[in-house]
């Protein structure tokens, strides 16, 4: 293996192969929790059991990443996760099964795919030349975007013929796509050398790297987007299946992605032809309007078409927060910025994921219940419409959030900087 395109492509084919995996789970046990309780708490608190553990553990990934071969970390990391998978399988195959044992499993395996995350994304910029970055950003974005194009109609569709239990067993078997892909790369990359350090200075070396121009500004605004993310994590499932089925779920869900997939290709052909930080404000407004369109009505054709235009546009704000950050940050500590961002960005996922699940149920359900501030009339009534009333507020964070990325002096200069300082040093032709 010569080329740097196919060893971008057999990671692309690897995050595609495990994504669809992960979201099997995601779709299983987030459903499962809803049909339990028929409260979005326990929803929200699963979800949070899957996220929270992996972005802890970024750090600690980035670091290691930095210190020791990208691709034997991706090997343990994806590894472990996919053993530690199985203690949701037996939950879920138990008489007896608990959402504690299942959160457990999945906290457990979410703490070992912590390692692999900032491995995979520092191995990209060893492989891409600078040029090419913002594509190769986008060409990632396609595990995102089959991950919920593909997951949830297939999920759904195997739960109809096959237990919860089975379902999940796939995705471990999705684990050995990530690791045949570390092998094969080793060609292009040769052996990485471990890296001689003490955690103190590593520890200085992300605080100097939050400390980097624009860099800490786009990490908190990318915090504050994360929460709007987290909530409609949380609060889909229990807004659609308030009236419509499990299965729809994962059908409208599905419909919904081919948007992520459209703008994943666009992204991935084109690059990203805005400036960068006008690129990222477009697509968080972009997709605020969106949610505050889904939310308006229980509507399986409306959800869906919003869902759509939600989904467009995150490929954008995403490809252009990656080139940012990769612009902003040396190769060399390029692990370890991943690992922090992924930290302090999606701290307010989780948060969110937690918070949306109880202020859903004793605060805006409630509220939409009893008419406050003409809820009822916005939204409409029923079951589900206080999941909505919870969307709705996500969309207008993203909508203020990517105001403020618009506003932002800190990232137009990091957006109209040429030095492309996370250009990876070690470019294969």
């Amino acid at each position: 293996m010569r080329s740097w395109r196919t060893a971008l492509g057999l990671l692309v084919v690897a995050g595609v192969l495990s994504g669809i995996g992960s979201g099997l789970t995601a779709f299983v046990v987030a459903t499962e929790a809803f049909l339990r309780t028929r409260d979005a708490t326990a929803v929200g608190w699963l979800t949070a059991c899957g996220m929270g553990p992996l972005i802890l553990m970024a750090p600690v990934g980035g670091m290691l990443a930095d210190r020791y071969d990208r691709r034997l970390m991706m090997l343990i990391g994806d590894g472990g996760s996919g053993l530690l998978l199985g203690i949701v399988v037996w939950q879920l195959a138990s008489p007896a099964t608990s959402l504690v044992g299942i959160g457990a499993g999945v906290a457990l395996s979410a703490a070992m795919a912590g390692l692999t995350e900032p491995a995979l994304r520092a191995t990209i910029s060893d492989l891409v030349p600078a040029q090419h970055l913002d594509r190769a950003s986008g060409l990632m974005q396609l595990s995102q975007a089959l991950r919920w194009l593909v997951a949830p109609a297939l999920a759904a569709v195997l739960l109809l013929v096959l237990p919860a239990a089975a379902v999940v067993a796939l995705d471990i078997a999705s684990f050995a796509a990530t690791a045949a892909a570390a092998v094969a790369i080793r060609s292009v990359l040769g052996s990485r050398p471990a890296w001689s350090g003490f955690a103190g200075q590593e520890l200085r070396t992300i605080v100097g790297v939050l400390r980097l121009d624009g860099v800490g500004s786009l990490i908190g605004l990318m915090a504050v987007a994360g929460a709007a993310m987290g909530i409609v994590e949380t609060l889909l499932t229990p807004l659609v299946m308030g009236f419509a089925s499990r299965t729809w779920l994962g059908v409208v869900t599905s419909l919904s992605a081919s948007g992520m997939l459209l703008g994943a290709v666009l992204v991935s052909a084109v690059g990203v032809r805005l400036n960068l930080r006008t690129g990222l404000a477009v697509g968080l407004g972009g997709a605020g309007l969106a949610l505050a369109v889904l939310s308006v009505r229980a509507d399986l054709v409306l959800v869906t078409a919003a869902g759509v235009g939600f989904f467009l546009v995150l490929p954008l704000a995403n490809a252009s927060a990656e080139v940012l950050l990769r612009r902003g940050v040396p190769n060399q500590q390029l692990g370890r910025a991943w690992g922090a961002a992924g930290l302090i960005s999606q701290l307010g996922t989780v948060a969110a994921m937690l918070a949306a699940g109880p202020l859903t149920d004793r605060l805006f359900a409630p509220a939409v219940a009893e008419g406050r501030l003409g809820l009822d009339r916005l939204l409409g009534t029923g079951p589900g419409r206080g999941a909505a009333a919870g969307i709705l507020v996500a969309g207008l964070i993203l909508v203020v959030t990517g105001v403020l990325v618009a506003r932002s002096a800190a990232l137009g200069r990091l957006a109209a900087c040429d030095c492309e300082a996370a250009s990876g040093s070690d470019q294969i032709e």
